[in-house]
């Protein structure tokens, strides 16, 4: 090691050895020996270390706070998915019950309309036509029905009822009427009976 003169008249050692064994000088002037800068370093390293000794502690209760942030948003998307499932489920029940009611107007506008037509079978009108093509209004009458079932009368007579009556005894087929059939049973029952009878 050098001996530096001051002006002061005070020495001041420097070291000749980077790395160790030679003392540091201290920004005051002061110099240090190795043992002491190591104590002090530490000393200062340890203070720092101090300073960020719960950064663990505080790191896990933020990843925990982040946790249940994230499972509440899972349980508040999962309620918010639910209803609107329920939702889903509601609407389409209105949609069902809707279909239903026009089904069932219509349904019943086309069995009414036959049976104003004189079908047998009121319900075979409602089985043989496309009922798609009707639409209700919004008075609940159903449009297109009444040409509907006249059509379909024409192009399956044997839908409707005739004034005709079937010949079930071999007599006069196909040109009796109820009138014609009413006088004939008469006409028997008076020759059942002995009685004379005309129309």
């Amino acid at each position: 090691m050098s001996e530096n003169a001051n002006t002061g008249g005070d020495e001041q050692r420097t070291p000749t050895n980077a790395d160790g064994g030679g003392q540091q000088p201290d920004k005051g002037g002061r110099t240090y020996s190795e043992d002491e800068f190591r104590a002090i370093l530490n000393d200062r390293l340890e203070r720092e270390r101090n300073k960020f000794a719960d950064y663990d502690t505080i790191k896990s209760e933020l990843d925990q706070l982040k946790a249940d942030a994230d499972k509440r948003k899972k349980a508040e998307m999962s309620e918010i998915e639910k209803l609107q499932s329920e939702l889903g489920e509601a609407q389409q029940a209105r949609e069902n019950a809707v279909a239903r009611v026009l089904e069932l107007t219509t349904r019943t506008a086309i069995e009414r309309e036959a049976a104003k037509a004189g079908f047998h079978d009121p319900s075979d009108a409602y089985a043989l036509l496309d009922w798609d093509e009707f639409e209700v209004q919004d008075d609940g009458t159903v449009k297109g029905v009444e040409g509907a079932v006249k059509r379909l009368a024409e192009a399956k007579p044997h839908l409707v009822k005739s004034e005709t009556l079937p010949d079930i005894d071999g007599q006069k087929r196909g040109k009796t009427t109820k009138a014609e059939a009413e006088e004939e049973r008469i006409a028997r029952a008076a020759r059942r009976y002995g009685v004379r009878y005309t129309s």
